[in-house]
């Protein structure tokens, strides 16, 4: 129906290139699920899809071009930073990319925020739509903690000036449209809040048995606090609970978790899993009662759509720059303390009452799955391209 709307209106298909460094399933991060559901929905369209990347990637899947533009994957650091050499090197192959080739429109994700000026100087040769993604914005303290107090300033700065640019702007929660309005000096009238990122996933009901595992599931860097989640299950395990904690994800840390794992002698309760496929997951989703995810910061909290999807609440810590606490499912859950004994006192809570907070979960599903998903985002997006083209 839409495509025959477009061929009334005697629209042509557009070419669009999408900037995202990482992609799915290569890197397992909610922005890398996004994009793919985005771009393939564009595609779907009858879109020309262009994806630039820094991960290799360099083929046509469903209608999408994968276009690596360096020649090495990023990674992290050892230190679990990115490479400031490596977002230099991203951003120049980018303008270069773009440089050369003919586009109707751009549709860039905020990191790393080098990319936006590569993105912001080609508006000088192409009076193209610019589109930029705000998937969460770092306040200074942030940047400092993350790259120190000369690096991190510079960084913070640099957020500040890629704030002013892109014909739109696009965000998805409240603590996200509020912390970049307050960069660009409260001018709102260019962003634009997206529906939401509720994934199309299958529903599991909830069986009437107990469950008795945890996992854990995200990247393993500083920022998310897997250390600390190993911490809490140590103390729960005083309880007598005889469960598993399944520790998920990628990233730096994961051999020095699986060192704190064994030397602490918690290899029977506890299991580090690194680059676990989506069936693996949804396995330790069936078998656990609680999402563990005590993240500093986070951007949506997609990890937390797919738990409540399977029926299984969340324990989050209402840090400042964690959105996943807007999307509010399960708020008897979100602790005010990142105090370790207090949050085992609060898993304790989710493993005596996991059936209220599985209708709890379930009931949040249920209502945020008419609008708030990634379908009607991507929607919202192609309609801004669209409408730039009439």
């Amino acid at each position: 129906m839409f495509m025959i709307f477009i061929a009334e209106m005697g629209l042509n298909s557009m070419r669009l290139i999408f900037i995202c460094e990482a992609v799915f399933p290569e890197n397992k991060g909610g922005v890398e699920r996004w994009f793919q559901v985005l771009t393939r929905y564009i595609a779907d369209q009858g879109d020309e899809v262009v994806y630039l990347n820094a991960k290799g990637i360099n083929k046509v899947c469903d209608g999408v071009r994968y276009v690596s533009v360096t020649s090495n994957s990023w990674q992290y650091l050892p230190d679990g930073n990115r490479s400031i050499r490596h977002s230099f090197k991203f951003a120049i192959n980018v303008f270069k990319f773009l440089r050369k080739s003919e586009y109707d429109g751009i549709y860039c994700a905020q990191a790393p925020i080098l990319t936006i000026f590569a993105v912001a100087l080609m508006k000088f040769f192409k009076k193209k739509i610019t589109i930029v993604e705000w998937f969460e914005i770092w306040p200074l303290k942030y940047w400092i903690r993350y790259s120190g107090f000369l690096v991190g300033s510079i960084g913070w700065l640099l957020q500040v000036f890629a704030s002013q640019f892109g014909d739109h702007l696009t965000v998805f929660t409240p603590r996200a449209n509020k912390a970049l309005k307050k960069i660009r000096f409260g001018r709102s009238k260019n962003i634009v809040i997206l529906n939401g990122l509720i994934t199309e996933i299958s529903h599991l009901p909830r069986e009437g048995s107990t469950r008795s595992d945890i996992i854990f599931l995200g990247r393993l860097v500083e920022e998310k606090q897997p250390k600390l989640a190993i911490e809490v299950i140590r103390l729960f395990l005083s309880t007598g609970w005889n469960g598993h904690f399944w520790l998920i994800g990628q990233g730096p840390l994961g051999n020095e978790l699986k060192e704190v794992v064994n030397t602490s002698g918690l290899n029977k309760n506890i299991s580090v899993i690194q680059d676990a496929d989506d069936e693996f997951v949804r396995s330790k989703m069936f078998s656990s009662f609680l999402l563990l995810h005590p993240s500093r910061r986070e951007g949506y909290g997609l990890s937390i759509v797919e738990a409540a999807a399977q029926g299984i609440p969340t324990l989050l810590i209402d840090y400042s720059d964690n959105a996943a606490v807007d999307l509010n499912i399960n708020p008897g859950l979100v602790s005010r303390s990142d105090v370790p004994l207090e949050l085992a006192n609060l898993v304790n809570f989710a493993f005596r009452n996991q059936r209220e907070l599985c209708d709890e979960s379930e009931k949040w599903l249920a209502e945020a799955s008419k609008n708030q998903t990634m379908v009607k985002s991507a929607q919202q997006v192609s309609n801004y391209f669209r409408k730039a083209q009439i």
